[in-house]
């Protein structure tokens, strides 16, 4: 018999039937039949298992309905005017990411939040900031 670290007798009830249920593929078939052993030995029937996926199942979908929702909500914000006019002013310490207190999250965070109207916000400040700057010291110099 395989002792497994930490010891499966050891393990939350929730995390028994997690990989007695959920993980068969990523656990050794010999912890799949040690973790319902121990299910058994708790007392745990199967009625009361598929009750607790049942609950994971409700809870999960729950939080995923959240979230597309907060998706949506997030396609329609957009900056502040003061927020905007930092990342203009700047554009060139935030791309070279020498500006501790960035403002707001990166391209890559806008889109993969769907943040639709400050992704072509940030980007629209981001390249006109970097060239008001070099247009600033060319004439400068």
């Amino acid at each position: 018999m395989t002792d497994f670290i930490p010891p499966l007798k050891n393990r939350e009830t929730d995390e028994l039937i997690e990989i007695a249920l959920l993980n068969c593929d990523s656990w050794q078939s010999e912890a799949v039949n040690q973790a319902k052993v121990e299910l058994l030995k708790r007392g745990i029937t199967e009625e009361q298992q598929k009750e607790i996926i049942i609950k994971w199942d409700s809870y999960k979908s729950k939080k995923e309905a959240e979230y597309k929702k907060q998706l949506e909500i997030n396609a329609t914000k957009s900056y502040s005017l003061w927020e905007m006019f930092g990342i203009f002013i700047l554009a060139p310490l935030i791309l070279v990411r020498k500006f501790d207190i960035s403002i707001g999250y990166s391209l890559s965070v806008l889109k993969e939040e769907n943040y639709k109207i400050k992704y072509r916000q940030r980007l629209i400040l981001l390249v006109s900031g970097i060239l008001f700057w070099i247009l600033l010291f060319r004439t400068l110099i």
